[in-house]
């Protein structure tokens, strides 16, 4: 299932053109969807730097909890994935 967070982002919007006619077919937007919850949440450089798109939630204690985040999965409403 395509996240719902591509849909209120308006990714969904990206692939149309004016008029509601649509540049891509709903088949492209759903594989994005799917490489989109396969993709690593954050990335840690030289132990110093943390990397993330989206900013932190307000969940989040430590980096523990980043790891241990299975993927692929869902975006969710709520928690440190949530938007």
């Amino acid at each position: 299932m395509a996240s719902m967070m591509n849909v209120s982002v308006s990714f969904s919007n990206f692939l149309k053109i004016p008029l509601g006619k649509r540049r891509y077919n709903i088949k492209l937007w759903k594989t994005f969807s799917d490489v989109f919850n396969c993709l690593p949440v954050a990335a840690l450089i030289d132990e110093k730097i943390l990397c993330m798109h989206g900013g932190l939630s307000p969940e989040l204690s430590n980096l523990d909890q980043i790891v241990k985040i299975m993927r692929p999965t869902e975006i969710p409403d709520t928690g440190i994935l949530g938007f």
